[in-house]
């Protein structure tokens, strides 16, 4: 018999994408009796929940719906574990399309492969209307992932990844004290201490980056807020040095050249100095994070 499923979607302002998102949950072939969806609002401004309601309205799977306000990834992550029934859990953000067969082979590999903790297949952007977005793209793409920034085994995102619940039980779950980004990193280290394995799949998904500058922008004051907590915690984990301006230029020129082979389209080697512009703006996020005391031991 197949394995029970948790799909937790944990969401905030995400109107324009998080229908496409929950439709992709919706028609995966995975058998529906055996999928739970488990949804965490985190105090959405905007239109995001009415549209989750009324895609719920429509489903024939079972559906949790819980409210938070204000509450840091750690703790809203660990909502959807807590009140799972699944052997499994999808995390499946707003902004995330999954292929219909995702789950159905992610669980296989799972099922076949018990000393695996979590997997994660390939991430690729769906939507390159923008100059910002194709440059997220490929930012952002594993097809253009550098060499000397591999890590083995891969630190993988919570996003389009499975994890076995077993493996987060045993580790204590997420770090309810993270209140920026990086609740990932800090959980895939600890399992990575108890033993599991993690395991980076060929499964392709897809994400709708950020399409305007402020966004992104935005995006990296979090992770960089999130960073600092991580550089404290997780001491000899979390190397700052591939986060700086200089090596994120490199990255960015050498994912240029990789990508212009594959698109020919020129405004690619802007990449470089976007990379540059966007770690600058995540380390103006670390030291934010560095005055307020974020991560210091009291």
């Amino acid at each position: 018999m197949e394995a029970k499923v948790t799909v937790g979607i944990c969401v905030k302002n995400c109107e324009a994408t998080v229908k496409e998102a929950i439709d992709s949950v919706v028609n995966q072939d995975y058998p529906h009796e055996l999928v739970e969806i488990i949804v965490v609002d985190n105090g959405s401004k905007d239109r995001t929940l009415s549209v989750i309601n009324k895609s719920i309205s429509k489903m024939d799977l079972k559906v949790k719906t819980f409210h938070a306000r204000g509450k840091g990834m750690g703790e809203i992550r660990q909502m959807v574990v807590d009140n799972a029934h699944g052997r499994y859990v999808l995390w499946v953000d707003g902004d995330i399309i999954l292929p219909k067969d995702y789950l159905q082979k992610q669980v296989k590999f799972m099922e076949r492969n018990p000393y695996v903790g979590v997997t994660m297949g390939k991430m690729d952007g769906c939507e390159k209307g923008t100059l910002v977005s194709t440059l997220e793209s490929i930012a952002r793409s594993s097809d253009y992932r550098l060499d000397f920034r591999k890590i083995t085994p891969p630190r993988l995102a919570t996003g389009g990844s499975v994890f076995r619940v077993e493996t987060l039980k045993q580790v204590g779950g997420f770090d309810k004290n993270i209140i920026g980004a990086g609740e990932d990193t800090e959980v895939m280290i600890r399992i990575e201490k108890a033993g599991w394995s993690l395991f980076l799949s060929q499964e392709k998904f897809y994400h709708k980056f950020k399409g305007k500058w402020r966004d992104v922008i935005n995006q990296q004051l979090w992770y960089g807020y999130g960073m600092h907590y991580l550089s404290h915690k997780c001491k000899g984990y979390v190397t700052l040095w591939v986060h700086t301006p200089l090596t994120a230029f490199v990255d960015g020129l050498m994912r240029s050249l990789k990508a212009y082979r594959v698109i020919h389209q020129k405004k690619v080697f802007l990449l470089s100095s976007y990379n540059f512009l966007k770690t600058i703006a995540r380390w103006f996020g670390f030291f934010k994070s560095h005055e307020e005391g974020y991560g210091h031991e009291p």
